[in-house]
């Protein structure tokens, strides 16, 4: 498997998760507080490899995520897992515990002051399911929450609304693809990004 530095992986993950914005080195590398250089060798790297591709414009090379290569989206799921598993403390207990849902629900993208903050009141989720499994979803996260002593928030949706909801851009729904963190559904957060694009 292709190994990448932690700045391209950083890289990716912006570019992957922040879909709707065009990233050159330059704007890349006010993001990740790395020189313009560093982020263009590092952009060039992951283009060479099928993981991104550039479009020139003016002086300019805009990258985007590769959604058509079928590698691209393999690893852009080994990323999403590994972006979870080295997740801070907190973060990682309510990773496990939307595991729970898995089953009853395809998706769970946890995000909100719980990604930011050791103080946290309530926990943020867009979930996805299935409208026939939508009532054991809606059981099983009600189970975790009583359990764990903190109000769950939990965008549902079906497969078709997170769809129509990216395509427009509803804050919220984006505001969770954008900075969320995946607890199971990898493939299914990456094939609805690519058919948001």
């Amino acid at each position: 498997m292709l190994q990448i530095s932690k700045n391209g992986t950083r890289a990716l993950l912006l570019i992957l998760k922040d879909f709707t914005e065009s990233y050159n080195s330059s704007t890349l590398a006010k993001k990740l507080g790395i020189t313009s250089m560093g982020a263009l060798k590092i952009m060039r790297s992951l283009e060479a490899n099928g993981l991104v591709e550039g479009k020139t414009l003016g002086r300019a090379t805009f990258y985007r995520f590769c959604h058509e290569n079928e590698y691209a989206r393999e690893f852009a799921k080994l990323l999403l897992r590994s972006d979870a598993e080295s997740s801070p403390p907190r973060v990682k207990r309510w990773v496990r515990e939307l595991k729970k849902l898995e089953g009853t629900a395809e998706l769970a993208v946890l995000f909100g002051s719980v990604l930011s903050s050791d103080n946290y009141n309530d926990v943020d989720v867009l979930a996805v399911c299935r409208k026939n499994s939508a009532d054991k979803a809606k059981q099983a996260a009600a189970r975790i929450q009583s359990l764990s002593g903190k109000k769950i928030q939990i965008i549902w949706q079906t497969e078709a609304d997170l769809s129509k909801n990216l395509k427009e851009k509803n804050p919220a729904v984006m505001a969770a693809m954008r900075q969320g963190v995946i607890a199971f559904g990898y493939g299914k957060y990456v094939g609805a990004l690519s058919h948001a694009i």
